[in-house]
């Protein structure tokens, strides 16, 4: 115990030493033994106490091997808790006294950017607990066959209400699960695909908009909208799939809807929103084709919007309507240029959306902003309150000079890539893609004047 009390005080001074040391631009040296020393440090909490009395300014040409060495400091500290168990039911805590189940299993061999990620929802909803205990356990093995290679992962619903998989706690639960399976699931975080039938397919239309930027792709079958803003599904590609004899709360026909409202956000915003449907002929709620694999042909109407608008007998076709096979076509994109932004439409307590960040106070709103990588340039519509802008190499050059519009105001500025900075937003979102180098704040004021720091 005192040689551990040794140990970390002498991590901590030399940290501070290193401070006094090391001018504020880092040459690649050292940059590397700074490296070494926060490597070193006890805990990511540590990191970010020393940085924030002292930061350090690398060479853009270093960014990758601070965040590599961030994520890898992120992953070791991680290493003390328990793995997940294959084959059994894993527990996560995301609360103070609460902690949600899942099971787990993996299936082929590990590519080499880490297994994709398909997380099930199971049916059921307000009920007795037995009856979602029987669906939950249905889910761990319902789409196993349609999936070659990738964990599989089902949770259970937090509660036994209506809306089990989508409410507060959920929403903390699967937060929370994400975080967890970056950490300790040797995922690949750019292809994790949420899946979900009837009450889950519920889950799937809630959470997909929610946690948008860390999904590749989502597939909803049997569920309802219950009203959620599609806004946020613009580079999230999304499955919709429903039985044409299910109406039970006009799910069939609200899923037809839904389809509408992404068709003309489609027209809004080209090669974006992308989505597909199928309304599974003379089917009913719980005969939906979407787990047969990618050989199965099923029976599908011709034109959904056609059936919506007519009564009158439509045409069918065959179509592949495997949802785990159209998933895996898709892989996440964390950097778009273009965001649209229904911050209204956000986990609880949760005010991330990719590279953005609103106060969580003037978030009922929808915010739009553009990135010119070419002309390493920011435009920002009209907004009320304050935005954190992540900033990464992949949209803004950490060596040239920032050009910010933000409804019509114009700044130019020089920003530094930060190791504070990068400390704080990957430790933060748990994902290595959103490891900034660093974060402007844009505040508008009462009288709509705009400040850039």
């Amino acid at each position: 115990m005192k040689h551990s009390f040794f140990k970390h005080s002498l991590i901590l001074v030399g940290l501070i030493l290193l401070a006094v040391a090391v001018p504020a631009q880092l040459t690649v040296l050292q940059t590397r033994q700074m490296l070494r020393m926060l490597q070193a440090a006890p805990t990511c909490e540590a990191v970010v106490d020393s940085l924030s009395r002292k930061d350090y300014f690398p060479d853009s040409s270093q960014i990758a091997v601070v965040r590599e060495a961030l994520w890898q400091k992120l992953l070791a500290q991680s290493a003390s808790s328990a793995a997940f168990r294959e084959g059994e039911i894993n527990t996560c805590h995301f609360q103070e006294g609460l902690e949600g189940q899942f099971s787990f299993k993996r299936k082929g061999a590990s590519p080499d950017r880490g297994y994709p990620v398909y997380i099930a929802l199971h049916g059921g909803g307000g009920g007795p607990k037995e009856m979602n205990d029987e669906q939950w356990e249905q889910m761990q093995s319902y789409y196993w066959q349609s999936i070659d290679t990738g964990i599989y992962i089902a949770p259970r619903g937090i509660h036994d209400t209506w809306n089990l998989h989508f409410d507060d706690e959920a929403q903390g639960f699967f937060k929370v699960l994400l975080q967890d399976l970056r950490l300790k699931g040797g995922i690949d975080p750019d292809r994790i695909y949420l899946l979900g039938y009837s009450a889950g397919g519920d889950g799937v239309y809630q959470l997909a908009p929610r946690f948008a930027s860390q999904l590749a792709a989502a597939s909803m079958s049997a569920g309802h909208h219950n009203g959620v803003s599609a806004l946020n599904l613009e580079h999230l590609p999304m499955l919709l799939q429903v039985g044409e004899f299910d109406n039970a709360y006009d799910r069939n026909k609200e899923t037809v809807r839904y389809s509408l409202i992404l068709d003309s956000l489609q027209a809004l915003f080209p090669g974006e929103f992308l989505h597909q449907i199928y309304v599974h002929a003379a089917a009913e709620h719980s005969y939906v084709m979407d787990r047969r694999g990618p050989k199965f042909q099923a029976i599908v109407l011709s034109s959904p919007v056609g059936w919506l608008r007519s009564k009158a007998l439509q045409q069918a076709t065959q179509a592949v309507t495997d949802a785990p096979t159209w998933l895996r076509t898709h892989s996440r994109n964390p950097h778009p240029m273009h965001l649209r932004w229904d911050a209204a439409t956000r986990t609880a307590g949760g005010d991330d959306y990719f590279w953005l960040t609103v106060n969580q106070a003037d978030a009922n709103q929808v915010i739009e902003v553009w990135a010119d990588p070419a002309q390493n340039s920011l435009k920002i519509a009209s907004f009320k309150g304050e935005l954190r802008i992540h900033l990464h190499e992949a949209l803004f050059h950490p060596a040239k000079p920032l050009k910010i519009i933000v409804d019509k105001q114009a700044f130019t500025i020089q920003p530094r890539p930060s190791m504070s900075a990068m400390a704080k937003t990957i430790f933060a979102t748990v994902d290595p893609a959103y490891c900034a180098w660093q974060t402007l704040l844009v505040r508008s004021d009462a009288q709509g004047k705009y400040s850039v720091q």
